[in-house]
């Protein structure tokens, strides 16, 4: 499985009103790079986040499905997010362990192209060990930007989650020209063992 993860240089992802902080042409076409044709492991949280701000009139994450990790949401709630049309791309998974999962969604992906890991945090948290390849996008954001109740930050799982000893790094900078925000694209692959 791949990891995508987005961040600022300050390690804040987004905001709780659901959203990133940034638009960085770049990052979208990226993540729509690596991701069509995919499964994408995802939270209930960062699903509901992104099919909320998705606009109703368009395909949601077109070319791809979605495996919707959840606890505490009802189905019937996650779904109401999305056209009749583009309910065919949703499964749901809230019973088993985190392996058990894991392979329920290996198996589903093997349909597509692969599987893709593309967050929320705790999302991250559960299933950052079962990744081999990571893509790290890091912005960087021309205002300060201090952590705050309105902010979501990725640091824990950065720092408890990945041994960087572990991981080969390849990085490739980009800017967005309308917005002229900053992104750094990494690629970290696992060592062999």
């Amino acid at each position: 499985m791949k990891a995508i993860i987005a961040a600022t240089t300050k390690g804040i992802i987004g905001n709780k009103a659901g959203g990133l902080l940034w638009k960085c042409k770049p990052d979208m076409q990226h993540f729509k790079r690596m991701t069509t044709g995919n499964l994408l492991l995802v939270g209930a949280s960062t699903y509901r986040d992104m099919a909320k701000s998705w606009p109703k009139d368009k395909e949601f994450l077109p070319d791809r499905a979605l495996a919707i990790v959840h606890y505490n949401s009802s189905e019937d709630e996650l779904r109401s997010y999305l056209r009749d049309e583009d309910q065919w791309k949703l499964s749901f998974h809230s019973g088993g362990t985190t392996r058990e999962i894991y392979e329920e969604c290996e198996h589903l992906g093997s349909a597509w192209d692969g599987t893709y890991l593309i967050g929320g945090a705790v999302t991250y948290d559960l299933f950052i060990d079962y990744c081999d390849t990571i893509y790290l996008t890091t912005i960087k954001l021309a205002i300060d930007i201090e952590p705050s109740p309105l902010t979501v930050s990725y640091g824990p799982i950065m720092t408890s989650k990945i041994m960087l000893s572990d991981w080969q790094a390849f990085s490739v900078d980009a800017i967005d020209e309308t917005t002229k925000v900053e992104a750094r694209f990494d690629l970290l692959e696992l060592n062999p063992r």
